[in-house]
């Protein structure tokens, strides 16, 4: 009753040959559009960075052997690392990583009202605050050979629970030319 073989129907193969093309596109003009020398990901060259401070590497056995031994980003949140002393805190990071010679991964994590679907991580900078303290990790992130920052993890998917899209929308682009202009390779959630 089964087939060998499943071949796609006409629209199917219409729809798939659009996706790649469209793939091929953006890629293309990522490439194009990617500030000189910048690599367009930056963890195919060189493997993640495993931080030995992290609070994994210092647990029990289990933890240091199972979660501190395996690369995690270093989560960059305002209330942790305020403007003023993010820049610091981010130079540090990626100075460890270039020692280890490897890729550093910053996740940025400060926009206005940033978890108002979950409420589990508090408001975020105000909107006057967050250029300046994405300004800051942009500057200090474009002295890494290589780096990859995940900016705002689900901020446009809340954006139209939290009733702020527009908001967000132009806060997350202003994050991401700050970033590509410092050479940074920036991953949206």
């Amino acid at each position: 009753p089964y087939r060998d073989r499943v071949l796609p129907t006409p629209t199917v193969r219409v729809l798939l040959r659009g996706a790649l093309l469209g793939i091929a596109g953006m890629l293309v003009v990522t490439a194009l559009t990617a500030p000189a020398g910048a690599r367009l990901d930056p963890r195919r060259h060189v493997r993640l960075y495993v931080d030995p401070s992290m609070a994994a590497a210092h647990q029990e056995p289990v933890y240091r052997s199972r979660i501190g031994t395996r690369a995690q980003a270093f989560w960059v949140l305002p209330e942790t690392y305020p403007t003023g002393q993010v820049r610091t805190r981010v130079r540090d990071y990626t100075g460890r990583a270039r020692r280890a010679r490897t890729t550093p991964m910053l996740v940025v994590y400060g926009i206005p009202d940033r978890d108002c679907s979950g409420k589990y991580s508090g408001g975020g900078l105000s909107e006057e605050q967050y250029g300046p303290w994405v300004q800051e990790i942009a500057t200090a992130a474009a002295a890494a050979d290589r780096i990859a920052v995940v900016l705002e993890p689900d901020a446009l998917a809340a954006s139209i629970e939290c009733h702020d899209e527009d908001q967000r929308v132009r806060l997350m682009k202003d994050a991401v030319g700050r970033l590509r202009a410092a050479g940074v390779t920036t991953y949206v959630d």
